[in-house]
């Protein structure tokens, strides 16, 4: 985990205020937040830092595509949590996008067990997760028999994905400024 250059830092901030902001809202991630986190992540890591700067906004941005877009094919994400990803992966660079996506990927599983508590719900969620990994254990796509795990289902239980990216990059960029250990 390494800290940011200030441009990037201001930058993933800025991308993920936009976002989170526009998910709550319309739940929608807007693709000129995306374009412009991008644009800024691809010029700004070169400009900064080279070839080596580039190449690690570019792994950065490769890393999202590689884990997000199973998940995308699958229904259990949308395209904008995809394209959002892998904007944050483009101004964070590699390896710091796989932290930013580790300390997401807990604090949603916390946000999502608090409020299956809250609704009720946790033990179909336990059923199903069930039914998913025995899914795709057999190679077919969960939602094509129980409909209502397509992210597109109106009667799914959804979150807001950028609001839990937003907490998990601004974990990120806190810890970054942790003093080291002695």
């Amino acid at each position: 985990m390494t800290p940011l250059a200030p441009i990037l830092e201001v930058s993933l901030i800025l991308l993920c205020m936009v976002t989170a902001f526009t998910d709550i809202r319309s739940r929608r991630i807007p693709n000129w937040a995306v374009v412009a986190g991008l644009t800024v992540g691809l010029l700004a890591n070169s400009y900064l830092f080279g070839w080596a700067g580039m190449l690690s906004a570019a792994l950065g941005f490769l890393c999202a595509i590689a884990l997000y877009l199973p998940l995308y094919l699958l229904q259990g994400r949308g395209a904008g949590d995809l394209k959002l990803m892998a904007a944050i992966g483009a101004i964070s660079g590699f390896p710091n996008w796989i932290f930013i996506f580790i300390i997401t990927s807990i604090l949603g599983g916390v946000i999502v067990i608090g409020y299956l508590l809250f609704k009720g719900g946790l033990w179909r969620a336990l059923e199903n997760s069930v039914f998913i990994v025995k899914e795709l254990l057999l190679l077919r796509s969960p939602s094509l028999s129980r409909p209502e795990l397509s992210i597109e289902n109106a009667r799914s239980l959804t979150i807001p994905h950028a609001v839990v990216a937003a907490i998990g990059t601004f974990v990120f960029l806190g810890l970054t400024h942790l003093p080291p250990p002695r």
